[in-house]
């Protein structure tokens, strides 16, 4: 199992690195982390964090939802800021879990997160600036959401899919969510329970995720022809890519 770095209490927060790709080399260590939220608990996690070198924080989210919890401030690392869904959605881009409660969202919460990752995948600046951040010396980088399961995990299968690792293998990772948040997602329920499709938002499921991975066939056939349209990730650049995090 894919182990959290123990020594920062941020939730969800790992290290995708070690994953086997296909030729039989290993995604690097140290490069890739993700993660919810980047806000310490203490001053020995903002220390241990600093120590990973991070030069860039990609968050994922909408403006409601950075307004909300901002991000902390870290010496030398850059801050950016690219919300993953589009704006004209239903809820605007926002995935935050209390806010959908209000809005009464939640009745129709399975429909519209499928409609999500059958989206995501497309004409998307914030998976471009992974790529971007990847070919242009961007690492070590942390990229994250609301929760760290739903728009970083699909960023997740990005990276490790170009790298080569194997589909089962990604989503062993976008499960591991579900483990990694448990505590906070019991803490939740705990607070309203009895709320009808709260496990829809509580919880990342394969078929989410799949969701993707058939639009991707579906609109390109395979995954390098869709790297290639939608984020100019050619051959070229997919050995360039291997060669630099893997090992």
């Amino acid at each position: 199992m894919k182990q959290l770095i123990s020594k920062i209490h941020i939730t969800n927060f790992r290290d995708i690195g070690g994953y086997k790709s296909q030729d039989g080399r290993q995604v690097r260590y140290g490069c890739f982390y993700r993660s919810a939220p980047i806000t310490f608990s203490s001053d020995s996690d903002r220390q241990e964090f600093q120590k990973l070198g991070v030069k860039n924080i990609l968050d994922l989210r909408s403006d409601i939802e950075a307004q909300k919890c901002p991000d902390e401030a870290i010496d030398g690392c850059h801050y950016i800021h690219c919300s993953a869904i589009a704006l004209d959605t239903p809820y605007q881009g926002n995935l935050d879990m209390e806010d959908l409660i209000r809005s009464g969202a939640l009745s129709n919460l399975k429909y519209y997160i499928l409609e999500i990752y059958k989206n995501l995948p497309f004409k998307n600046e914030a998976y471009q600036k992974i790529f971007d951040l990847m070919l242009h010396d961007g690492t070590p980088f942390v990229f994250h959401c609301t929760a760290g399961k739903d728009r970083t995990g699909f960023a997740a299968y990005l990276i490790l899919k170009t790298l080569g690792v194997q589909d089962d293998c990604i989503l062993e990772d976008y499960m591991l969510s579900n483990v990694y948040r448990s505590e906070e997602n019991q803490a939740f329920t705990r607070q309203i329970p009895n709320i009808p499709g709260l496990e829809e938002l509580l919880c990342v499921k394969e078929e989410y995720l799949k969701t993707s991975i058939q639009a991707i066939e579906e609109q390109y056939g395979d995954f390098e022809t869709y790297v290639k349209e939608e984020y100019g990730i050619g051959k070229n650049e997919i050995a360039i890519l291997r060669e630099r995090y893997l090992y």
